[in-house]
């Protein structure tokens, strides 16, 4: 034998395999994969959803409705019209405390749209202001307070207030007509009466 003995070598092994990946490494992985299923599923449930309703009908645009004509704002009850709008005046009469008839004049001046108006007297010289109640197509109610002889001495000293209402009569006229309180007023009991023509339009409040 020849040289120094040497002992064989090992065998070698099989070549190593690919190296293998950290399971941390997957985690990024398995999170966005989990998000795309869930987005799909929840886009397949909306296009599922919404194919239910529109052969429903639910998801139907609303039909267009054609609107209807405005309504009219209601009239103001206490606004004087055209009909009672104007000066009137004219001569009537009344009956004083001891029940003597006495004839005046009087002067009603009222402006469509308006509340209120003014009233002058003469023959006993009153004159007040007018507030208006309620109007209809046959009759103005107003509550009057004297302003001009209602003081101590005056000519309307006894009857500060009290209510006046204009009713329309067939000739353009109008029946002027006097009460002291509300409930003669509901009677009908007058103690003073007068025929009022117009002599002017009164105008319009703006």
């Amino acid at each position: 034998m020849q040289g120094h003995y040497q002992p064989y070598a090992p065998m070698p092994g099989p070549p190593p395999g690919p190296p293998r990946r950290d399971r941390a490494n997957l985690v990024p992985l398995f999170i966005l994969v989990g998000v795309l299923v869930v987005a799909l599923l929840g886009t397949l449930a909306f296009v599922l959803v919404k194919t239910i309703r529109e052969d429903d009908g639910e998801g139907a645009l609303p039909e267009r409705t054609i609107p209807g004509p405005a309504e009219s704002t209601p009239l103001n009850p206490r606004a004087v019209t055209a009909a009672f709008a104007g000066t009137w005046s004219g001569a009537g009469y009344y009956h004083n405390n001891d029940s003597e008839k006495r004839n005046f004049d009087a002067t009603i001046t009222l402006t469509e749209g308006s509340e209120s108006g003014t009233s002058s007297y003469t023959g006993f010289v009153c004159s007040g202001t007018l507030r208006v109640e309620s109007v209809t197509p046959s009759k103005i109610i107003m509550h009057e307070t004297i302003t001009q002889g209602q003081e101590t001495g005056g000519n309307c000293e006894d009857v500060p207030t009290g209510y006046v209402t204009l009713t329309p009569r067939g000739d353009g006229s109008v029946l002027y007509s006097w009460f002291g309180t509300r409930e003669k007023m509901l009677a009908n009991n007058t103690s003073s009466q007068a025929t009022l023509t117009r002599s002017g339009t009164g105008g319009t409040t703006t």
